[in-house]
């Protein structure tokens, strides 16, 4: 993402999440591009669980595996409620079969509105695809997990890019109500909503 996009966007909230540390009309020095990590996610469909063990079947082959996730709740990577039946996304440790990561897909998906953004938010889909919620100058395309970070895409509305961008974030809270993730070292924090958006 180029360095000079505005704060504008910050109406949003996303948009804030999004250029936390750019301001309007000033540029920065260009970085340098860092090589591309290769996703190791797995998603799988949880089948069982112990205090210390999930039992699952990946999406990509159905087989069935079971794995430790020691490591996962030691790191505090362990992001969602452990619910049968439920996506998750898996990151395993190099070598064995102890999770690293473990997030809640089908619990991450849904309608979240920002903290103190009057009724702006988002909705991530089950599909993997994203929607802006409420006045927006940047529009939200599509949400995956990569490696336990949540990567949002989305295209500026205000012209200053032609081509899709996408931000990473890391999950800090992630349960039935809340959602609370960073962002180049800031905090954001959104809430649940179901039902319909209701003028003031």
């Amino acid at each position: 993402m180029k360095a000079n996009i505005t704060s504008c966007l910050a109406a949003l909230g996303l948009g804030a999440m999004l250029l936390a540390t750019a301001s309007c009309g000033n540029k920065q020095k260009p970085q340098e591009k860092a090589p591309d990590v290769p996703d190791s996610t797995r998603h799988a469909v949880l089948l069982d669980r112990t205090d210390s063990t999930l039992h699952v079947r990946l999406l990509s082959d159905s087989t069935e595996h079971t794995y430790t996730f020691l490591a996962a709740r030691r790191d505090k990577a362990l992001h969602g409620p452990l619910t049968t039946g439920d996506t998750l996304a898996l990151v395993e440790a190099p070598g064995h079969k102890d999770l690293r990561s473990v997030v809640n897909v089908t619990s991450l998906a849904g309608f979240w509105l920002f903290d103190g953004q009057d009724g702006n938010g988002m909705r991530l889909l089950s599909d993997g695809a994203a929607e802006n919620v409420g006045t927006a100058n940047v529009g939200l395309r599509s949400w995956r997990m990569k490696n336990g970070q949540l990567l949002i895409t989305y295209l500026p509305a205000d012209g200053s890019h032609l081509q899709e961008q996408t931000d990473t974030s890391e999950l800090r809270v992630l349960n039935d109500s809340t959602l609370t993730l960073t962002l180049r070292g800031h905090a954001y924090t959104c809430h649940r909503h179901s039902g319909l958006i209701t003028a003031p």
